[in-house]
């Protein structure tokens, strides 16, 4: 920015960016633009003079004095510039987000420098555009920008209070592109100046004062990037001389998107070796084993069988937890949650493939296995290849016990593959009967 501190001159207030080229370590500009354009009332209310609206719909120099204020009755306004965040859309374009410092200097509620009690700070940011013209960036003119125009259907222009979608004198060429920063023609500026934007859904997403029509408040606004005006808005909060009021509240914005889904399981395989560590080369998994998935009370929540390579997953495919306490009916296993995984307790064919009077795993085939042990630090062994399955014991509840279990809490999003469970062969008897 060029604040014009020091002249104390509009006509000297720009914006510049620049880029910076890691590899070099230098800086180009790619924009530059006066602010000295005529823009929308910051506040309308009681501001009638000439002079006092002449400051409320200009950008000002930067000033730490305060007698240069607009004294609008309920709303003290004098709007100084702060290019504050920038996001880029899907072609290429600029989105540059203003903030008024004058938000910072006064706040909702706070002294006048007098000691006077009553000074109620009014925020007029501001959003703007830059096309990307095959490197070349062009910033808005006349509510233009590149091939978009500001506009929309009637319903949207009501939405944002006005009989016309961009007035003449609210904006760079006397029209601005985003005009759905307005609100009931009282204030025609509300941006806090930061944004977010997420590629592909054709809006932005700024932080904005008054969301909603609600007065002193603060919250979010989503403006489209296709005709410049307001989508919808979201109170965060409100209230007046226990809030924020007008004033600055919030910060940057950032898009958190869907944690990934929970996904735990993994393998169980044949221990030829009996160290209880899996052996990348000659230690087959076990297929065909039914691996069940019980809450932390020992209820039943799904079960899932092993493929050829031994593997088992829960999640959302084959999981629905009615049963659980913080999202009943939630598909997948539900996040940061404790449950028990239990091998060969289902009935499959004649009944259950694990014994738990003998120990005793038994294939449809006749294969017999027993567990291997658990937790093993032999030959490199750690818990992504060790067997981590044990007889549950009295802990567990009733209806698990004598079974291999392993209880664990789940990841708060992602997968955890490390639920394995190494068997060993029963050695085998021969012998007869003497007499």
């Amino acid at each position: 920015m060029c604040d014009a501190a020091t002249s104390q001159q509009r006509s000297d207030l720009k914006a510049v960016v620049y880029e910076f080229t890691p590899a070099t370590g230098t800086f180009s500009q790619v924009l530059n633009f006066k602010l000295d354009f005529a823009r929308g009332n910051a506040s309308s209310i009681l501001c009638t003079s000439p002079a006092f609206i002449d400051k409320a719909t200009h950008w000002n120099p930067w000033t730490d004095v305060h007698t240069v204020f607009n004294d609008c009755g309920a709303n003290d306004v004098y709007p100084q510039p702060v290019l504050s965040d920038i996001e880029f859309d899907v072609d290429g374009s600029m989105i540059l987000g203003f903030l008024d410092r004058w938000g910072h200097q006064t706040g909702e509620a706070n002294n006048f420098p007098n000691g006077t009690f009553g000074e109620q700070g009014t925020v007029g940011g501001d959003v703007m555009r830059a096309y990307n013209n095959n490197g070349i960036y062009e910033i808005e003119n006349n509510g233009q920008v590149g091939p978009l125009t500001v506009g929309g259907t009637t319903a949207q222009q009501n939405y944002n209070a006005s009989s016309t979608y961009a007035p003449n004198g609210q904006g760079r060429g006397g029209k601005e592109f985003y005009f759905g920063d307005t609100w009931q023609s009282t204030h025609d500026e509300r941006s806090m100046g930061s944004l977010a934007l997420l590629p592909g859904r054709s809006e932005v997403i700024m932080a904005v004062m008054d969301p909603n029509s609600t007065i002193y408040s603060g919250g979010i606004g989503w403006l489209s990037n296709i005709n410049g005006l307001a989508n919808k808005e979201y109170t965060i909060y409100s209230g007046g001389v226990g809030s924020f009021g007008k004033g600055y509240a919030l910060g940057d914005l950032e898009l958190q998107c869907n944690p990934q889904p929970v996904q735990i399981g993994n393998r169980l395989w044949i221990d030829t070796d009996r160290d209880g560590v899996q052996d990348p080369c000659n230690e087959p998994g076990i297929a065909n084993v039914v691996v069940s998935l019980y809450d932390k009370a020992g209820n039943f929540i799904a079960k899932d069988t092993t493929n050829a390579l031994g593997e088992y997953y829960f999640d959302a495919t084959n999981v629905v937890d009615t049963v659980g306490l913080a999202k009943p009916n939630f598909r997948g296993p539900q996040p940061n949650t404790q449950y028990y995984i239990v091998i060969g307790k289902e009935t499959i064919g004649s009944g259950a493939q694990f014994n738990r009077t003998d120990g005793i795993l038994t294939l449809s085939a006749g294969q017999k296995y027993e567990l291997t042990i658990a937790n093993s630090t032999q030959n490199s062994g750690n818990d992504q290849n060790d067997s981590d399955f044990e007889l549950a014991g009295s802990s567990a509840p009733v209806a698990l016990q004598g079974f291999p279990v392993i209880c664990e809490a789940t990841p708060s999003s992602g997968a955890n593959h490390t639920f394995d469970a190494g068997f060993v062969p029963m050695a085998g008897s021969i012998g007869d009967y003497v007499w």
